[in-house]
């Protein structure tokens, strides 16, 4: 959740959710209810990017198990 935690593609907590969709589009995204930008990526795993409805809070990165 701090300044130094950053994605792949520079999205940090503080960027806006147009920062995310710049950076990573709209192909495959999921918004959920709670403002959750979610991404599946190319390595299988789940990047969800929190937000507030406006900026990132939080940066999850984890395995998505079915």
């Amino acid at each position: 959740t701090g300044s130094d935690v950053c994605t792949a593609k520079g999205i940090t907590a503080g960027s806006s959710t147009d920062d995310i969709i710049t950076a990573y589009g709209t192909e495959g995204l999921e918004i959920t209810e709670t403002y959750n930008y979610r991404y599946k990526t190319e390595d299988g795993r789940v990047l969800d990017i929190c937000t507030d409805g406006s900026i990132v809070k939080e940066i999850k990165y984890y395995t998505e198990v079915q």
